[in-house]
């Protein structure tokens, strides 16, 4: 599972592609993004067409690992997890 290297006081953007998962037929209705305790979720968004979400993430404490969380929710009532991991460095540039 791939790691996003980020500054503390960057705000970060995850992406989630979700249309690889969708079943024919059936469409992205929402997704539910969670931040990490000691991380804030500064906005999400999410785009049904493109099967995608995005959650701005911002905060950490330097060294630290964070799991952000996504819970999909598709038109068949099926509901979908994902996550994204990222370890925060002061200084960090990606």
């Amino acid at each position: 599972m791939p790691i996003q290297v980020g500054d503390p006081a960057a705000i970060a953007d995850f992406q989630f592609l979700w249309s690889d998962e969708i079943p024919s037929g059936v469409t992205l209705q929402s997704v539910e993004h969670t931040a990490p305790d000691g991380t804030t979720l500064m906005g999400e968004s999410t785009d049904a067409n493109a099967g995608t979400s995005i959650a701005r993430i911002s905060g950490g404490t330097h060294g630290g690992i964070y799991t952000v969380k996504a819970l999909a929710t598709l038109s068949n009532g099926e509901k979908i997890p994902g996550s994204f991991t990222r370890r925060v460095f002061f200084g960090a540039t990606a």
